[in-house]
């Protein structure tokens, strides 16, 4: 985790954010997702889906090509509620995402392009956590 991440302020959520969305796509490709359930919090609906369809579909055999995304950090915005969360939303550009079965067959593809992400974070302990992921194509 990147040592900006740590810093229990706005600037720490944002930086928190920006490593979970990366985490993300180094899930797909990797199929590791200890990182990604790491820094997300267990009722975090969103986080687990994904980390579940990932551990899924490389237990079935298959691998996930792409899936990458590049964080556009200018135009990213970080709000702390009144509820104790802390909200960035950033937009990303994505890599196509192709989960290839075990038979090589393509049976899944995620479009590339821009999509806005808004996470909601929590600190626990040291670290942000994520509580809640809203995602939309930008374009």
């Amino acid at each position: 985790m990147p040592e900006a991440a740590l810093e229990l302020d706005p600037g720490g959520a944002f930086a928190a954010a920006v490593y979970w969305v990366q985490a993300l796509g180094e899930a797909y490709e990797r199929g590791d997702t200890s990182v990604l359930r790491g820094l997300s919090l267990a009722d975090c609906t969103y986080c687990v889906e994904q980390a579940g369809h990932i551990d899924t579909a490389y237990a079935d055999g298959a691998t996930i090509t792409g899936g990458a995304y590049l964080v556009d950090t200018a135009d990213a915005t970080t709000l702390t509620g009144d509820d104790g969360f802390t909200y960035v939303e950033l937009t990303a550009e994505a890599d196509e995402l192709v989960v290839h079965a075990r038979s090589g067959e393509e049976t899944q593809v995620g479009a590339a392009g821009q999509y806005r992400f808004q996470l909601k974070l929590l600190p626990q302990g040291r670290i942000w956590r994520v509580a809640g992921v809203f995602l939309e194509r930008a374009e």
